[in-house]
């Protein structure tokens, strides 16, 4: 029996291009069997699996779509993605709010925008709201109970005040009961606890001549 082997090569080439499983493919992913034992890379931002037999096998991969999802493929524009291969649409990135302490990232055309942890907030503090608006990283943060806010810190209650304040709650508040002229609040480490404890001293170069006065030393 005489067998046309160049017309069969061609029967099979052609039944693969049409998808018909004649034999198992080998070619890795991302190829395809363009004729027998012939692999093919797949075009411009497709992808396939291994064992692709042809190159309809090939698909858009995440981040680009096309009406069928097969090649040719075009990416998804400003504010969309696509996470899956083959896809025919992209989809809106998500614009809303994240949960409090998180803000939203940016969008890629491979993903969606993600929540991210807010990094804002100090040592001993916690997140009151997420970011606002959605895309900033700037959620706002109060101090731990025990703790109060200090120039962008929380610092502990129990710690001493400036020289000058006195302590009210968990605040420092400035001492502003009555002094002498010539003089000034001083309290070693902040020590005081209530307003009636705010004590002076006379300025450098003054003497205190009684409770009430502070006067210049004799020279």
């Amino acid at each position: 029996m005489h067998v046309n082997f160049v017309w069969l090569s061609t029967l099979v080439a052609a039944l693969s291009l049409l998808g018909t499983e004649i034999v198992g493919s080998s070619c890795p992913a991302n190829t395809y069997e363009s004729l027998p034992s012939v692999c093919t890379e797949c075009p411009a931002n497709s992808v396939s699996e291994m064992g692709s037999l042809n190159i309809t096998f090939c698909k858009c991969r995440a981040g680009y779509f096309s009406a069928d999802g097969l090649p040719p493929c075009s990416i998804c524009t400003a504010n969309t993605f696509t996470d899956a291969v083959g896809q025919t649409s992209c989809t809106s990135c998500n614009t809303s709010a994240c949960e409090v302490g998180r803000w939203r990232g940016p969008c890629a055309p491979n993903h969606d925008a993600l929540c991210h942890l807010c990094t804002g907030a100090p040592l001993d503090a916690f997140y009151t709201s997420p970011g606002d608006p959605y895309d900033a990283d700037n959620c706002t943060w109060d101090c731990m109970d025990g703790f109060r806010k200090d120039n962008g810190a929380c610092v502990d209650c129990n710690a001493a005040c400036p020289v000058g304040q006195f302590r009210e709650g968990c605040d420092c508040v400035d001492c502003v009961n009555w002094k002498p002229a010539d003089s000034s609040f001083d309290d070693p480490q902040g020590a005081v606890k209530t307003i009636s404890q705010c004590e002076w001293d006379c300025d450098f170069g003054n003497n205190v001549a009684d409770s009430q006065t502070c006067e210049q030393r004799c020279q």
